[in-house]
């Protein structure tokens, strides 16, 4: 509304059209940055998420590495028993 107050307007309805324009312009400049924000945090999220699966597929893993070392620790006993 900076712009409108330096302005001579010729009618009321002038003026009207003009702070109408300037607010649309404003909101639409706070739109925009809140549809780059969203962006962003959706963008940010994904990558959460893909952390995520990373971290429990290597967490699976370290599991099965563990039930690998006691299935091999099992049959060494097996055949400790066996002999």
């Amino acid at each position: 509304m900076e712009m409108a107050d330096k302005m001579n307007f010729a009618t009321t309805q002038e003026a009207y059209l003009t702070g109408e324009r300037e607010s649309e312009e404003h909101y639409r400049a706070i739109l925009a940055m809140y549809t780059v924000q969203t962006i962003a945090l959706e963008a940010k999220h994904a990558e959460e998420i893909e952390v995520c699966q990373i971290e429990a597929k290597l967490e699976l893993v370290e599991d099965l590495i563990h039930l690998e070392a006691l299935k091999v620790e099992k049959a060494k006993l097996e055949v400790d028993l066996k002999v």
